[in-house]
């Protein structure tokens, strides 16, 4: 569908067709997905049919160039979800601080902010999906968002300070590219919320990435500052390191990271806490072969408590009928040391980009 066509028609809705027909620069985006998964849970079989509440979303970008080398822009991202009626990412989440009661979120709202850019990099505020879930992390998981993706499966920690969701009330600073460096900095000045963890983004919270490419190699740093309730000098930690080589149709990617907020494992119909720290590796390898992307995956999630230690196996493949719709399927495995705890999974599913 022309998605010129798609911005007056959500114009019109609005009310205000005359305007967006006159942004030349508003573009409309979107992503669906389906897929069908046997999960073996221990004693447990099941057998769903589920977007993974991640991948379905509908967004909006804009920009306006203001002159002097100036642009303003920005995005709105919304999650939708396929299966589910009354989409269940737009539940709203109460959170409370020593006993204050703090307003609820409306998750529903994926990552959405404005910002001014030009040759001094960009700066920008809002909500966005953190540094450290940018750095390596989700970009570097061709599964994430399915059933086989690693995050909370032994594979990457999971949480806002580390590669789920989203951090809010953030101002954000980007440098430009830098003889191949790329720095990223986000700090939250929200005062509403004095410090519990993992319950929203806090006043002194702040994630930073290092990016450096050159030719076929990539190499990433990220670090993570949860400020803690108990005072501005208690905080969790999480830093990690990591890199690409992508040269013809092989790939190989690697990362370690050491966290202490965002330590658990959170299979899909199974929910564990691993403890206060953890150590996680992930290595991935991957081939092309015409329209087919061949992958295998390891990772080792090493709990300090020995609580659930974790390994993590995957093998899969992509089919891409096109650049916008694509299919795919594998096999997961994650071993708990725990009796009981492991998981297997069989996924196959369909994504179409719009």
């Amino acid at each position: 569908m022309n998605k010129k066509i798609i911005t007056l028609a959500v114009g019109a809705v609005m009310g205000a067709a005359p305007m967006v027909g006159a942004q030349a620069d508003v573009k409309v985006y979107g992503q669906a997905q389906a897929q069908v998964y046997r999960a073996d849970n221990g004693p447990n079989t099941v057998t769903l049919q589920n977007d993974n509440g991640g991948r379905g979303r509908l967004g909006f970008l804009f920009n306006e160039k203001l002159g002097n080398g100036l642009t303003s822009f920005g995005k709105m991202e919304f999650q939708v979800d396929i299966n589910d009626s009354y989409s269940a990412g737009c539940k709203s989440v109460t959170k409370t601080s020593g006993g204050t009661g703090i307003v609820g979120e409306q998750t529903c709202m994926r990552d959405a902010f404005v910002g001014i850019k030009g040759g001094f990099g960009s700066i920008a505020g809002g909500s966005f999906h953190g540094a450290y879930k940018t750095a390596g992390g989700v970009k570097y998981d061709p599964f994430v968002t399915t059933a086989l993706q690693a995050r909370g499966n032994g594979g990457m920690a999971s949480g806002r300070m580390a590669s789920n969701n989203f951090v809010r009330q953030i101002v954000q600073y980007e440098t430009p590219n830098l003889a191949g460096f790329k720095v990223q900095y986000q700090y939250s000045f929200d005062q509403s919320n004095p410090g519990t963890p993992n319950s929203g983004t806090t006043n002194g919270d702040w994630l930073g990435a290092v990016k450096y490419k050159m030719g076929p190699f990539e190499a990433i740093a990220a670090y993570a500052h949860d400020r803690q309730q108990s005072g501005p000098n208690s905080a969790n930690n999480n830093w990690k390191v990591g890199g690409r080589f992508h040269t013809g149709p092989f790939m190989v990617t690697a990362q370690y990271e050491r966290v202490e907020t965002g330590a658990t494992v959170n299979f899909n119909g199974i929910s564990n806490t691993a403890g206060t720290k953890a150590k996680v590796w992930y290595l991935n390898g991957g081939y092309k072969l015409g329209n087919w992307d061949l992958i295998a995956a390891y990772g080792k999630y090493d709990s300090d408590n020995n609580a659930l230690d974790t390994k993590y196996w995957v093998g899969g493949a992509w089919y891409h009928f096109s650049k916008k719709t694509s299919v795919f399927g594998g096999y997961r495995a994650s071993l708990v040391d725990t009796p009981n705890k492991d998981q297997k999974v069989w996924a196959t599913g369909l994504r179409i980009d719009f």
